[in-house]
């Protein structure tokens, strides 16, 4: 892991770009109230006021949510909704989002412990509070929805619907060109992460979070080892930002 870092460490511009749940915060059932992390956001706050590095959060929670349960993130850019934020939708991918939402409670309404979230252009299925002998016949019943123009993303215990072709990797991808990065380090623990770990190039770091298959170049194991590997990297940022 030390010389993955050591690399991307001497980037002339770096992009640190981290998920929020399952890698900077624990998991809950009340979302609001997650387990955070502070001192791995100390490290991309530190990171982000040296020359030429630049930090992001970049989660699948609606922004103001993110904003909320995140805390003082000081000049660290907050992301939400996978980058989909503030992207209009036309009258037909309107008009479709409405007729999903539809469906969607409908198919919960007697559910128990299922309930579906509302963001700008994504409704999402969560099923984490639903008795799990009952977990797929719910998630075959959600994908059985899917039609041309809808975009369903996979998570832990979420089935995630989108009228916007937008992910994690899509915006990672263009924030490259925008902060004309030479190296992206991106840290992420679910199946939505690993879109952002295929735009990950030559130069890249992708840094995977606990179990599950990933492309990703290394692995850790959880937030206490994700908190390690900010502050080793910010450590080493320090030595070389100064002759940038």
């Amino acid at each position: 892991m030390t010389s993955a870092l050591s690399r991307v460490a001497s980037a002339h511009t770096l992009l640190v770009v981290s998920d929020f749940d399952g890698t900077l915060a624990g998991f809950a059932t009340d979302a609001s109230k997650v387990p955070v992390n502070h001192a791995a956001i100390a490290a991309l706050r530190e990171l982000d006021g040296l020359p030429n590095t630049h930090s992001v959060i970049l989660s699948g929670r609606h922004l103001a949510g993110l904003a909320e349960v995140a805390g003082d993130v000081g000049s660290v850019r907050l992301v939400g909704s996978h980058g989909a934020e503030g992207l209009t939708l036309t009258d037909a991918q309107q008009a479709l989002l409405e007729h999903l939402t539809t469906e969607l409670e409908g198919l919960v309404a007697d559910v128990e412990g299922a309930f579906i979230e509302h963001k700008p252009v994504h409704r999402v299925l969560h099923y984490r509070m639903v008795a799990p002998e009952l977990h797929e016949e719910l998630i075959t019943a959600a994908r059985a929805l899917m039609r041309e123009g809808i975009h369903l993303t996979q998570g832990k215990c979420i089935e995630e619907f989108s009228v916007l072709d937008v992910t994690k990797g899509t915006w990672i991808a263009q924030a490259r060109e925008a902060y004309q990065a030479d190296s992206v380090v991106f840290l992420g623990d679910d199946v939505t992460d690993e879109n952002g770990m295929r735009a990950l190039g030559p130069n890249d770091l992708g840094i995977r979070v606990g179990d599950g298959e990933t492309c990703a170049h290394v692995r850790v194991a959880g937030l206490a080892e994700v908190e390690a590997v900010l502050s080793e990297l910010l450590q080493m940022r320090r030595t070389v930002a100064p002759g940038l």
